[in-house]
């Protein structure tokens, strides 16, 4: 915490590299702002609030200002969120998880990125069943009704529900693959699980016991060294390291034997700062009324 006249700041250290995090309308940061407020506003008249995420490892610092009132009005909103979910424990403690309705639970991928009950979540689960759920015919059900207008359907693409679906899938792999882990979790610690069993997977790549040896022994059949060892040239980021600091006019000779492929399309959202790929096929195609205007000619 500083203190800058009537401004209070909030400064929040993350070591970690896996997630990068925002001070913009950071949950927790505001928390903790809460918490000096009510420790501190006797001694101090506040009239904003700075909000700070140091990333180090990420080299990323973010901040996000507020005033006092809205993170007042954000306080009562989140004692509310806080009261239902004490009486929510509360029922959980006394009669059991397992008794709490589905929709008390609000999965995401920012709620259930770390949680260690992904693999057996009910809640999350539904979520998932529900997000894939319209792309698929319920079968329990009167199938007429649910393939009409399939046919008109086919070449008609919603982008909308693309969309959806598409902003969803980095959580439902992470979902899979939590599964896939506590599947394996469980075989291993000889558990049994229904249907499915570990079994010994393929062998490792060969490799010699000792080089050393290997190098001596190959060496005593008279082999010849083209035989013996595989030769490539060093990569243009081994040059630079070997050559641009202590040889600069070496390291400049090569520079113009460099090429870099430009990188792939790769889909980002609408927030990422660099800017969109301008598509535009129709330099892909001929003109065919031109073309058939110069064969009448």
């Amino acid at each position: 915490m500083i203190f800058a006249g009537s401004e209070l700041q909030i400064h929040d250290l993350k070591f970690g590299r896996g997630v990068k995090v925002d001070a913009e309308e950071n949950k927790q940061l505001q928390l903790y702002a809460l918490g000096a407020l009510n420790q501190f506003s006797l001694l101090h008249d506040f009239d904003t609030v700075l909000l700070f995420i140091h990333q180090p490892r990420l080299n990323h610092v973010s901040e996000w200002a507020l005033s006092v009132n809205a993170l007042n009005a954000f306080g009562e909103r989140a004692q509310d969120a806080a009261a239902a979910a004490i009486t929510t424990a509360a029922v959980a403690d006394c009669e059991g998880a397992e008794t709490l309705p589905i929709d008390v639970f609000t999965s995401g991928e920012k709620q259930c990125r770390f949680c260690k009950a992904k693999a057996t979540c009910s809640a999350l689960t539904q979520s998932n069943f529900n997000t894939v759920a319209d792309d698929f015919v319920d079968l329990s059900r009167d199938i007429a009704p649910q393939i009409s207008g399939a046919k008109e359907r086919i070449n008609a693409c919603d982008t909308a529900h693309l969309a959806e679906v598409y902003s969803q899938l980095d959580f439902i792999e992470s979902w899979c693959s939590a599964v896939r882990n506590g599947v394996h979790a469980e075989l291993e610690a000889g558990r049994d699980v229904p249907c499915y069993k570990l079994v010994e997977g393929r062998p490792g790549n060969r490799a010699w016991v000792t080089t050393e040896a290997a190098e001596a022994t190959l060496k005593s059949m008279r082999l010849k060294k083209e035989e013996m060892y595989s030769f490539t040239l060093i990569s243009p980021t081994k040059a630079e390291k070997l050559l641009k600091k202590d040889n600069p006019r070496r390291w400049s000779k090569l520079e113009w034997l460099i090429f870099r492929s430009a990188g792939k399309p790769s889909i980002a959202p609408a927030s990422d700062p660099r800017p969109a790929l301008i598509i535009n096929h129709e330099n892909d195609f001929d003109d065919l009324t031109a073309i058939e205007a110069e064969s009448l000619i």
